[in-house]
């Protein structure tokens, strides 16, 4: 069964627990609530150069779009999904990996790493990265993208 990490009993919880920081890696879209609770506010960890592939299934995404690279974004979780300021950022070369599970292991060896420089910048009120990739936002992919995904040597394993 699924749980709303947004449900009442959840956000008493985290009120009672009064955390300096939340740091997310995970699908839970957390609403205004449960964001303002944190005295330095949530950080999330996104599998992609943000702003470009917010949403679902980055790296499904990328590779049906014939991406020659990919990256790992931690950034500061507001109201728009994955579209907080930037505080760390990397890349990662895909242009002879499509592999998605392959990527997903690089992308999360490098993230320990950088969610640590990405506290470190907020707590050292760093201003945020600009970034300068171009805004877009994936879900669920469609017939055509997995046709592309495909067609571009994609493979989940």
């Amino acid at each position: 069964i699924m749980k709303d990490i947004n449900d009442e009993k959840y956000l008493n919880k985290v009120r009672e627990l009064k955390p300096d920081l939340i740091i997310n890696s995970n699908s839970l879209i957390l609403d205004r609530e449960i964001i303002k609770i944190p005295k330095f506010g949530c950080l999330n960890r996104h599998t992609s150069l943000l702003p470009s592939y917010r949403g679902l299934w980055p790296v499904i995404h990328v590779i049906s779009n014939n991406e020659k690279k990919t990256g790992v974004t931690i950034h500061k979780i507001n109201t728009k999904l994955d579209g907080g300021e930037i505080y760390a950022q990397r890349e990662i070369d895909i242009s002879h990996n499509k592999n998605v599970s392959a990527i997903y292991n690089s992308a999360f060896s490098i993230s320990s790493d950088l969610t640590v420089k990405a506290i470190d910048n907020l707590l050292n009120n760093k201003k945020p990265l600009n970034s300068f990739y171009q805004d877009s936002y994936f879900t669920f992919p469609n017939k055509e993208q997995w046709t592309n995904f495909r067609k571009n040597g994609g493979r989940l394993v």
